[in-house]
């Protein structure tokens, strides 16, 4: 589908998620169904860059569950390093 528009949404974040977390959003073609991914405590799941994706509510015993987030991106191109993630490269070859 190519690069899909990103629209303002005006939404606050009203939890403890990163302040941009709510405020824009890819304009999904009408055509799409969303598939809503149910991820088992201890499972492992991977996102190619150009998948769509978000995130519903977390409903895993009414607590917070911790993430590991890798980031794979080609060597030279440029990354934000995020208020809170405080991204760094990380050389992957010797």
């Amino acid at each position: 589908m190519g690069t899909l528009p990103v629209v303002d949404t005006k939404l606050v974040c009203q939890s403890e998620q990163d302040r941009n977390a709510y405020r824009t959003e890819v304009a999904m073609p009408m055509s799409v169904e969303p598939l809503h991914a149910v991820i088992p405590k201890g499972a492992v799941l991977f996102i190619h860059g150009d998948l769509v994706h978000a995130s519903n509510t977390n409903v895993s015993e009414n607590s917070w569950r911790h993430v590991l987030l890798n980031t794979y991106i080609l060597e030279g191109e440029t990354f934000r390093p995020g208020r809170d993630a405080k991204r760094v490269e990380i050389p992957l070859s010797a």
